[in-house]
């Protein structure tokens, strides 16, 4: 990629950040990870590299997915879940997160290739931001794009193999091509990873159901 075309899409990025601010759309919340710094009064704030910020991420998530796993009060298990999504939503980045947040409102007003438009920006600009692969694999799947969608969750697993919303999103790829027994065995994947997961469930019975039927 020549120099010139590099930056022509940085200043394609910061253009459309802009814009968003000057629409009055809210910056995303600070990072989990910001939110864990705790510096001394009168001391200067120690920056943390992204390479930190992604390590106490990692701890977080952690302590997250532990806790989920032991977790019998479904109230309690849906709120560490919530917990989860919002942890993946943080790139540390504000802009990638802004984006982010402006590719769900597009895609919640039907406009679905704009929504793809805005997330191929940050994955170009921030390809380690797993959650804008995932986003853009949703979108990909509301235009039955199946193929693209596919491509885009094997890049989140790569990033987050513990991304149960990935894994269950790939289950219904399969279950939509035909392919029940693949379907059956991600699902399995994604509820082991997240036992509470009640859609999945309902998947895996239906599937096992007539699995069983055609034995």
């Amino acid at each position: 990629m020549s120099a010139k075309l590099v930056v022509m899409k940085q200043i394609s990025l910061i253009a459309l950040v802009f814009l968003l601010q000057q629409s009055n759309f809210a910056v995303a919340q600070k990072p989990v990870v910001e939110q864990l710094k705790k510096t001394p009064n009168n001391s200067t704030p120690k920056v943390l590299t992204q390479k930190d910020k992604k390590a106490l991420q990692e701890e977080v998530l952690d302590t997250f997915f532990g806790r989920l796993h032991v977790e019998k009060d479904p109230a309690k298990a849906l709120v560490l879940t919530r917990a989860i999504w919002r942890t993946w939503a943080k790139s540390g980045s504000d802009t990638a997160d802004l984006l982010l947040q402006r590719s769900q409102k597009a895609m919640r007003a039907g406009k679905t290739y704009v929504s793809i438009s805005i997330l191929s920006l940050v994955v170009e600009q921030y390809p380690e931001f797993a959650e804008a692969w995932n986003k853009r694999a949703t979108a990909y799947f509301i235009l039955q794009n199946y193929q693209k969608s596919k491509e885009d969750i094997q890049e989140v697993l790569k990033l987050e193999p513990r991304h149960f919303g990935a894994l269950a999103g790939l289950g219904m790829i399969y279950q939509a091509e035909g392919n029940e027994k693949k379907a059956l065995q991600v699902f399995r994947r994604a509820l082991a990873i997240n036992p509470h997961l009640k859609d999945v469930k309902q998947a895996i019975k239906l599937i096992s159901g007539k699995i069983e039927k055609d034995i």
